[in-house]
């Protein structure tokens, strides 16, 4: 694997190997707690039974995760060039807080003019992409992980017409290349 494929990959999956770890530390820790002071009972497998639906709330994650993870041992990607159409905010794989705010990293899903996706993620907890200022109209190549949809790598292609098309775009251009600034 690739080094940039690499710091990719960690960043779109770190908020969820320190929850997998938090989760897992709470876990021992309880179950050492309640043997410590009650023995072994039935309160054990009420512990694991709770930890499991802890566990099987990130589901979709896991499942992503191991796609891509295979993805990148195999070597199974792809360079497309593609027309952005929108982007979404991804709700299936981002953490919430009680409030229902997202904690850490923000996840996107790009909608090319065919409907197709490509999942992103901002660089850190801090940037956010609110969305474009017009209808986007440049076109990005993207090098993506084939089954589990996942951009490693982008580069902006400025293919305008006119020169008012370009001075349009460039403001979503450069807040784009901002809060997606690890894939350039």
């Amino acid at each position: 694997m690739k080094n940039n494929y690499r710091n990719i990959f960690r960043t779109y999956f770190s908020d969820y190997v320190t929850w997998l770890l938090v989760v897992s530390f709470l876990f021992v820790v309880s179950v050492v707690t309640t043997i410590a002071l009650n023995g072994i009972n039935k309160l054990i497998y009420l512990f694991l039974v709770a930890f499991l639906v802890i566990y099987l709330l990130s589901a979709p994650l896991l499942i992503l995760y191991c796609k891509a993870h295979k993805d990148i041992k195999t070597g199974n990607k792809e360079t497309l060039t593609i027309k952005i159409s929108e982007i979404q905010y991804d709700n299936r794989h981002n953490f919430k807080n009680k409030g229902g705010a997202t904690v850490g990293r923000i996840r996107y899903r790009i909608v090319d003019e065919n409907q197709k996706i490509y999942l992103i993620s901002t660089s850190n907890d801090k940037n956010i992409f609110m969305m474009f200022h017009s209808q986007p109209t440049f076109s990005v190549e993207v090098e993506v992980l084939r089954e589990s949809r996942l951009v490693l790598n982008m580069r902006i292609i400025e293919d305008f017409k006119t020169i008012k098309e370009a001075r349009n775009q460039q403001r979503n251009i450069t807040h784009f290349r901002r809060a997606f600034s690890h894939y350039f």
